[in-house]
């Protein structure tokens, strides 16, 4: 199963063993997966998580307002699209009217161009 974003915080239970944000990123990435990963930490870790192959990273607390958030959701797929040509990675979610994301990420970067 595939996601468009996957948001992964620095210190996350899982069932089988305690595992860092970083080194779970580490894993998927290892395993193939090739879904947008953003990383979440009150800690500045943007260059750990990067570094272990997270697309975006974002300090907590997240926006909670409905237009910042959406921004950083803007900002986070942008990211990825600029960066998937250079990694050699196909974007997860096809751009079609069925994807209301794709959608409002496609309106803003033509108007960005």
């Amino acid at each position: 199963e595939e996601f468009d974003i996957i948001f992964m915080d620095q210190y996350m239970a899982s069932v089988d063993k305690q595992l860092l944000g970083t080194e779970t990123v580490r894993a998927l990435r290892a395993k193939g997966i090739n879904s947008r990963i953003c990383g979440l930490s009150a800690n500045n870790l943007e260059d750990a998580f990067l570094s272990s192959g997270a697309d975006y990273f974002l300090s907590k607390p997240m926006p909670c307002r409905k237009d910042d958030f959406k921004c950083e959701l803007l900002t986070i797929w942008k990211t990825r699209l600029e960066t998937t040509s250079e990694l050699s990675i196909q974007p997860t979610a096809s751009f079609s009217i069925d994807n209301p994301l794709a959608g409002a990420v496609t309106e803003v970067l033509q108007e960005s161009s």
